[in-house]
């Protein structure tokens, strides 16, 4: 099993996709960067922009990636030869408060 400082370096392409309470999909986006650190609060990625994400902290979620050119549909970037995908899925629960 990979450990966690195996992964610091490498280049991740990631697809946040948001969705609402009835399940809709209302955005999605992409981006890729390098993994900088993995802890218990997360996965850092200095991304491309040079901002840094913090996506959850199980490295499970990083598959490898098959070779090959991938373009982020909104920017036209491309990446050549990243060594991991990640999809996240984000759901709008709503408020915690209601129905109680």
């Amino acid at each position: 099993m990979p450990e966690d400082r195996d992964f610091e370096g490498k280049v991740v392409l990631i697809c946040l996709c948001y969705f609402d309470k009835t399940g809709a999909l209302r955005q999605r986006n992409q981006c890729h960067g390098t993994v900088v650190r993995v802890g218990d609060d997360g996965i850092a990625v200095r991304l491309s922009s040079g901002s840094t994400l913090l996506l959850p902290p199980y490295v499970s979620s990083l598959q490898p990636a098959p070779r090959g050119t991938y373009r982020e549909y909104a920017s036209g970037e491309s990446v050549d030869d990243p060594d991991f995908l990640a999809n996240n899925y984000l759901y709008d629960e709503g408020d915690a408060a209601e129905g109680s």
